[in-house]
Formats: structure tokens, sequence, C-alpha cells
């Protein structure tokens, strides 16, 4: 299992491992090689740290390819010495689907050293807190909020750290009572949540801590990937997205100039040219977005970029602008073809003629789209994914689809609960966007995991014949026709699996209550509210 740390507001997603990958790693005997940089959060803290006058180490399990006893026993022994001049600190990321192996890893830490204070934090503490924390008072502390909106103040407090904003005493802290755990009330503890107010302050991310030739899969750091952020936070306020939850719906633009300042070390002193922008909704404030793209063209910042963004709502030549300043791939949420589905995640844009224009506008100046659909939204049917493939495979954009993941805090996650689509279990390694954890009304969970395999190869066949053809190379065709064989004999099994399926075995219903409708819409309210 492979977890991007970055993904979903930095709960982080397992990305799935296919079978040709597994089979090469029988023989490959280098456990982990190259891959993305750490995350902005922990760059940035290092740097706060720093700041405050900690010497600051980071290290990346997952870049060593240490698993188990043996992550313990290499962590520990690359700790110094206790020395009672000075505090050993050791802050530890969680992730939603290594969650409880990540509390437990730390609780083993600190059993090993004592003299150590272990704290916790991660996007995942936000939502999930009162569900664990008394299972883990040994631990020194749990950071509620961005780690560098806290760091500082934590480092710098002295004995009396514990009384810094954003930190909490496992040991000392009462949990909201257990029947409450999943009702909306808990949302007005999310305003707790302490947030950077002005990425600005922030300093430069510790990049100097880096080891970017280790990051390589060649040994050079220009074959790195690094993230870069030029915002935080989203007020559209999709009702199954964790990033207005957690980075909050307020927009936080990072100043241009810092992005840029960023941007201009990875390339110019590291050689990076393949950044992906860790943004929400990069282009919600168009002018920023034009200030950053023209700025570096002047700099003549050499980067071949990717970006999340609402295609539709670009005009041609703000797509012009980005292709020039090196950002040709844009990754765009289409999340289906179905008005009442497209309705229940709270989305104001339809999906129209106008997006199929820009991304045939896109390809025609090379630049690269990335579509990116929903699968298993409550309304969702076999008839309306059938709509949504049939759209995907028209539009002449590369398309995947993740399953409807209603992730703990968000107003999905409320509404199953309510209207009892979500799983009765709360198991946090399947909050990972592949896993199905709510049915929708008339689709099992069952169902779901068939129906996003059927959108799969039903949109894959089409985009590799269109690649291909469009090379105009008579043997390049024949043999991406052949490639995909595998693929038309899943996709016939497929066809015929679901056309019995829709017709003699259909999942039984469950139709929400008036009243379940109402709580939907009440949650949905105070979340879009402005809470968290």
């Amino acid at each position: 299992m492979r977890v991007d740390r970055v993904l979903s507001a930095g709960i982080g997603v397992v990305v799935p491992i296919h079978w040709h990958q597994k089979l090469s790693s029988l023989w490959n005997k280098q456990k982990f090689k190259g891959g993305d940089l750490p995350p902005m959060d922990i760059l940035y803290a290092a740097a706060v740290a720093q700041g405050a006058g900690a010497a600051v180490q980071l290290l990346d399990i997952g870049l060593e390819g240490w698993l188990g006893a043996e992550a313990d026993r290499k962590t520990l022994a690359m700790l110094p010495e206790a020395r009672s001049e000075c505090t050993l600190w050791l802050c530890i990321r969680l992730n939603m689907p290594t969650l409880l192996n990540d509390l437990a890893f730390a609780l083993r830490l600190k059993q090993s050293r004592p003299d150590a204070r272990v704290i916790v934090y991660g996007a995942p503490v936000m939502t999930t807190l009162d569900h664990w924390v008394k299972s883990v008072p040994e631990l020194d502390g749990v950071i509620y909020g961005e780690l560098e909106a806290v760091i500082g103040s934590m480092l710098q407090a002295g004995e009396s750290w514990l009384s810094t904003p954003g930190l909490i005493d496992p040991a000392e802290y009462v949990p909201v009572d257990p029947s409450k755990l999943f009702s909306k009330e808990i949302v007005a503890t999310f305003d707790n949540w302490q947030r950077v107010k002005d990425l600005g302050d922030l300093p430069m991310p510790a990049w100097h801590l880096v080891p970017f030739d280790r990051y390589s899969a060649t040994g050079d750091p220009k074959d790195c990937g690094a993230h870069v952020q030029a915002s935080r936070g989203c007020p559209i306020g999709c009702t199954m997205c964790p990033y207005m939850v957690h980075e909050g719906r307020s927009f936080r633009a990072n100043p241009v100039s810092r992005v840029i300042d960023d941007l201009e070390y990875l390339n110019k002193n590291q050689g990076i040219t393949h950044v992906r922008f860790r943004d929400p909704n990069f282009g919600f404030d168009k002018k920023m977005m034009v200030d950053l793209a023209q700025k570096i063209i002047e700099r003549d910042i050499k980067i071949e970029a990717a970006a999340e963004l609402s295609l539709e709502l670009l005009s041609n030549e703000q797509i012009d602008l980005l292709n020039r300043a090196g950002i040709k791939t844009i990754l765009t949420g289409v999340e289906t073809n179905d008005e009442e589905c497209l309705a229940s995640i709270g989305q104001k844009i339809k999906v129209n003629s106008n997006l199929e224009a820009k991304i045939r506008h896109c390809h025609s100046i090379g630049s690269f789209v990335f579509a990116s659909f929903i699968v298993g939204a409550p309304e969702e049917t076999w008839e309306s994914l059938e709509r949504t493939i049939k759209y995907a495979r028209e539009i002449d954009a590369q398309c995947a689809a993740t399953i409807m993941t209603p992730f703990p805090g968000t107003p999905m996650f409320y509404r199953a609960i309510e209207e009892g689509l979500l799983k009765p279990e709360m198991r946090y390694d399947a909050w990972d966007s592949y896993t199905p954890t709510m049915r929708s009304q008339s689709l099992s969970c069952s169902d779901l995991t068939t129906a996003r395999l059927w959108f799969r190869v039903e949109t894959i066949i089409p985009f590799k014949m269109r690649r291909a053809r469009r090379s105009g190379n008579p043997g390049a065709i024949a043999k991406t026709a052949a490639s995909l064989l595998p693929y038309y004999v899943v996709r016939q099994a497929l066809r015929g699996y679901i056309f019995i399926k829709r017709n003699f075995f259909a999942a039984k219903p469950i139709l929400p209550t008036s009243e379940a409708i109402a709580g939907a819409k009440q949650t949905r309210r105070a979340l879009w509210r402005g809470r968290s």
C-alpha cells in the first residue's frame, strides 16, 4: 500500500497498486525509489521550528522503505541521546488510511524514549480526535490545527507549552459523549482548529533539509516531483469535499511573490521542472492565477506543472497563458453527468458543451486534460452512471473515477448517516476514495465497486484509441488495440453482469425519509454558513 500524503486536504489517499506493479516488486529488491517530496505542511513547519531556535531533522520512513519493527529500530537509532539541557521533540504526521498504525508507532516511540515529547498531528485529527484520543494517554500532545500554525509558539512556550492554542493533552482531554460521535453537533468543535491566517507570514519552506537526489528515481534532483501551494481553502463547499472542512471555506492566498520564489528555487537551484500546485481550486482567484502565470514567464522559470481548476470557467486566453507558463496539465472535476447527483454534491455548475469546447482548445495548444468523476452519489443508479460514462467517452480527456467517500466532517458524511447509507463500521483505512464506505439509495457498496471498474474500462479504451489515431501511425494504432484486448474482454463481461444485475438482482433501494432529507439540508446549511 502506498499513501499519497497530500491528497484530500492532507488526509491522504491510498494509491491503487496495479497487478503489474505488484509482480515487478517481487523481483525488485529496491523497496522505494523516488517519489514526491515531503508535504508542504512539514516543510513549512520545519522552517518555523528553525526560526524558533530548534535544530530540525526530517525523517521520511516512506522514502527509507522501512516497515514494521525495522521502522521502530532504525528511527530510534537515528535519535540523539537524552540530554538534560535540551528537549527532544518527535512530531509524527497522521494519515487517515494509516491512522491506527501511525498512532501505534508514536506510542512505541514514546515507550522507548520516555524523555522525548512525542506529538502527533495531521488533518485527520480534526474529525476523528474524539474517536481515539483516550487510547493514547501516554502521548505528550496532539496538535489540533495546522502544524505550522502551532509549532513556533509551542517551542517558545517553555514549560507551559501545553497551554499553546491548538495543543491538546491526551491524558486531560475530555472527548464528546460517545452518543454524539456521529452527530453533526460535533461540527461546532471544528471551529477550534488552528490555521495559519496569513500564508505570507510563513518562512520559505525548508527546502534545504530535503535530500532531493534521494527523492529522484534516477538519482538526479531534477527528476523529482514537487508540490507548491498558491492557496488554501475553498469557498465553493462541495458536500463531499474535505478541503472545505480541513482548510476552511475562506480562500487564503499565498502571495504571488512567495510562490514565485519557491518555484524559482526548485527550478534554478535544483533543476526541478515537475511541479503540482496543491490548491483546492487553483483558478478560484483568476486575477492571482494570471499574475502568477505572467511572473513565471517573466522570471524565465521552466516548469511542467499541473493544477486543479474548473476548466469550464476559464477563457481561452487564460488557458493559453497557463500553457505558456508551463502549466500544461489541467485537472478538472466533472464528477457526474446526472443533474440530481450533481445537485446532491452541491455543484452549481452544470456539465455542458462549454467544457467540451475548452478541452478541444487545450488539445489544440498542447495542454493535457485529466477529468475526474465520482461514482456513488446518494442518487446514483445504473442509469445515471450510464449517462455519465457516455459523456466521459465523448469528451477528449483522460477520465478517472473515484468512489463517493463521505469523509468525516463533511455534509455528505452526516447525510449518509441520516439516510442509512453509511456502512455501520468506521474503518479509517477504508476512507481512501477507492473503497465504498457508503452505498447509494439504489446501488449497494459492492455495486459501486463494480461501477467504478465499469467506468474505468468503458473510458480508457476510447481515450487510448483516440491518442493512437491522432498519431496517424497505423502500427501504433494496431499496437494500442492489441494492448487493450484484456480491457475489451473485461468490458464485455461487465456489460453482461450489469445487465443481469439491473434486470434481475437489483439491490433493494433505501429511500430517504422526509426527516432524513430535512436533516441533510440542515447539515449542509450549518457547514456552508462558514463553520470550519
